[in-house]
């Protein structure tokens, strides 16, 4: 009898401790990476969909807490162009040199309410820094007269944006996010052409230095969908 009652006691204790290990397990899942995956998903969709609108925090990660979750993603970019044609037309610009670099960032908090065992909303505030840059140095005028036009700007990016979003469960680990959020962001734009004679005695624009913000305010539609990872 105690023999039974001994192994009644261990098969109850075994079934509560592998409950205890399945919860565990779900409720471990406190990372989560997603990519913008609404390129895939429009050819997907439409073969002929050639173009879209890139979020620029094309990568995302989340860290889930108790009290909210810690958001950030960003991206960085670039390009450089050099193009040397000795055929062109003298009057037009034969040597050209461009280069471009972006970097965009956010930094959040968030919280979240199921709606179902699949649905869950999601809303917050993030901080959203943007920084781009370009540059471009041409040559223009004849061969007797040319001279170097040098364009460079620089933009800077500062602001918040409160964020509503909707998240799909395709499995427990798999799901697809989609998010809109109203933004209030200060634009800090520099920008500087000068002009350099290959030759003395060449006249050549005046340079123009300016600088100048802009506030900009509003909701972005969720126009682009993720595909996320929790682990």
């Amino acid at each position: 009898m105690k023999q039974q009652v001994l192994l009644v006691a261990f098969l109850l204790s075994s079934l509560i401790a592998s409950a205890q290990t399945k919860s565990e397990e779900k409720s471990s899942l406190n990372h989560e990476i997603s990519i913008d995956a609404t390129y895939f998903i429009k050819n997907l969709i439409d073969l002929s969909a050639n173009y879209y609108s890139a979020d620029p925090h094309f990568l995302r990660y989340k860290l889930h807490t108790r009290a909210g979750s810690l958001r950030l993603g960003g991206s960085i970019g670039g390009s450089n162009r050099n193009i040397e044609d000795s055929t062109q037309i003298p009057q037009l610009a034969s040597n050209f040199n461009t280069e471009s670099s972006s970097a965009y960032a956010f930094l959040g908090w968030e919280f979240k309410t199921p709606l179902s065992k699949r649905f869950i909303l999601n809303y917050g505030l993030d901080y959203r820094f943007a920084h781009q840059k370009s540059y471009n140095k041409s040559m223009y005028g004849s061969i007797s007269s040319s001279y170097y036009g040098e364009w460079e700007e620089t933009n800077t990016d500062h602001g918040a944006a409160a964020v509503l979003g909707i998240k799909f469960l395709l499995t427990q680990r798999l799901f697809l996010y989609a998010e809109t959020s109203w933004i209030y962001m200060v634009s800090n734009y520099n920008r500087n052409r000068t002009y350099t004679p290959v030759q003395e005695g060449v006249n050549v624009p005046e340079d123009i230095l300016e600088s100048y913000s802009e506030v900009d305010y509003g909701f972005q539609l969720p126009v682009n969908l993720y595909v996320g990872f929790s682990f």
